[in-house]
């Protein structure tokens, strides 16, 4: 299943009983990494010879990385003990975020002369991004330039600061 920080998933399965008697089991995981979150309702009631449909719900924060992480799934009945488990998959969504911080949404330009702020480049995204900057969506008869133009690898949370000049 895929899961990533603004798409939790549902994650189905059934609980069988092949047996004579009723079950009562408690579900419980573990073994999946820091940042994820599951829950589940626990405990599962299984009618003799029946199946029952059980469900996690599993989340990421933005710290998790891109990637494939496994957590095994266990149930056991609270009254005989009787348990087993399987192994899930997660595939973790990469998740392009960025923001550009300006310390104001105006800047004060006179006639021919240059203009320069600095902004911020925030990567919130959850893996190492590289981002292109240009000033190219300038009014006609302006000119503009990013210093510098790109920044490279920059890590999930880092920020890099640019500045640009308008003329």
């Amino acid at each position: 299943f895929t899961v990533s920080s603004d798409s939790p998933a549902t994650v189905t399965f059934y609980v069988s009983s092949g047996g004579t008697g009723d079950l009562s089991v408690d579900i419980d995981w573990s073994g999946a990494p820091a940042g994820f979150s599951i829950s589940t309702t626990s405990p599962v009631s299984v009618s003799a010879g029946e199946d029952a449909n059980s469900s996690l719900l599993v989340s990421v924060t933005t710290e998790v990385a891109s990637g494939t992480y496994q957590f095994n799934v266990s149930g056991t009945d609270s009254s005989s003990g009787l348990s087993d488990q399987f192994t899930l998959t997660a595939h973790v969504s990469q998740q392009a975020a960025v923001r550009l911080l300006v310390a104001s949404d105006s800047l004060a330009v006179s006639t021919r002369a240059q203009s320069t702020f600095t902004a911020t480049v925030v990567n919130d995204g959850n893996e190492p991004d590289s981002f292109a900057l240009d000033a190219s969506a300038l009014p006609a008869g302006w000119s503009g330039s990013v210093n510098p133009d790109s920044v490279a690898d920059l890590d999930p949370g880092d920020t890099a600061d640019i500045s640009f000049s308008v003329t």
